[in-house]
């Protein structure tokens, strides 16, 4: 994926997905789609990046998806470029400022798409209803995509990340069309798996400010090299891995026991199994996990 920057833009005319884009729902997908379907254009997608997710409009924002899931779900999407500038950077652009400078000037925009919902330029002053007035102004085509509704509500990140944050990722991947997942390095941890439990794990943190899971044990499924296999995942805060007191998931993988430290394997929640529980010793706590893999094994 090739990314933009205001020293290295396009030199042909564009078709160009708007958005924050973040958990590449139907929803989205469905912008993108407009935006790749151009086929005499070059198909861009213009975000925003975050310093801070305090930063973003809404209370409750928080990554759903990692850089660079994101970025290999766009080129699988058919996008082959990204503009994504700081949002403290134009966050004090009029709509008209914006459209000019970035739409016109930067991405030399011939297409655009977003949906209905989409807003811009200073305080959010802008919407669809300024947008194809400026697109008609300087012969740009304008497709709105309308929300798209699953059980009776808009399919929205704030949807997605309600779901994960109560641990329902049944809801969570029927609302994204795939799991949620995260794919963060693999870290070394106390090996307490393996050398006290019997079950070596895989530590991998997340990062400051990202969403997160419902702390508990959760079904997964971990992808590593173009192979597969059935986990069992721990989140929540382990203050002796490396990362000090951020959360982290612990994943026993059904089957395996590989150094991969350093690797970047793609573990996806499946479903809920348990909630955090305090055990009275570390043998009702080994009880425990072998019941939990083997419910999980036995699926």
């Amino acid at each position: 994926m090739h990314y933009f920057s205001e020293h290295d833009l396009p030199d042909r005319s564009t078709s160009v997905a708007l958005g924050i884009f973040d958990g590449l729902h139907a929803g989205h997908m469905a912008v993108i789609s407009a935006a790749v379907a151009a086929d005499e254009l070059l198909p861009v997608v213009f975000t925003f990046t975050f310093d801070h997710p305090s930063e973003a409009a809404k209370a409750d924002f928080a990554p759903i998806l990692t850089p660079s899931m994101k970025d290999r779900l766009l080129k699988e999407a058919g996008v082959r470029a990204v503009l994504a500038p700081k949002f403290s950077e134009v966050r004090s652009l009029s709509p008209e400022e914006f459209f000019q400078k970035i739409l016109v000037k930067q991405l030399k925009a011939k297409r655009l798409c977003c949906g209905e919902d989409f807003r811009f330029g200073k305080g959010a002053s802008g919407d669809c209803t300024l947008l194809k007035k400026l697109c008609a102004e300087n012969d740009i085509e304008l497709v709105c995509i309308p929300p798209m509704n699953m059980d009776g509500e808009p399919i929205s990140a704030t949807r997605i990340r309600a779901a994960v944050r109560e641990g329902d990722m049944q809801a969570a991947e029927k609302l994204m069309g795939r799991p949620y997942a995260i794919d963060h390095e693999v870290v070394h941890g106390r090996h307490l798996g393996h050398d006290v439990f019997g079950f070596p794990t895989i530590n991998q943190i997340f990062g400051e400010g990202e969403l997160l899971p419902r702390f508990g044990v959760y079904e997964t499924r971990i992808t590593l090299g173009g192979e597969s296999w059935k986990g069992v995942t721990n989140v929540g805060i382990k203050p002796s891995i490396a990362g000090g007191d951020r959360p982290s998931a612990e994943t026993h993988i059904i089957g395996f026991d590989r150094d991969i430290y350093g690797t970047c394997p793609l573990t996806e929640f499946i479903r809920f199994v348990r909630g955090e529980q305090t055990f009275p010793s570390f043998e009702a706590l080994k009880e425990q996990i072998r019941a939990d893999v083997a419910a999980v094994a036995g699926r």
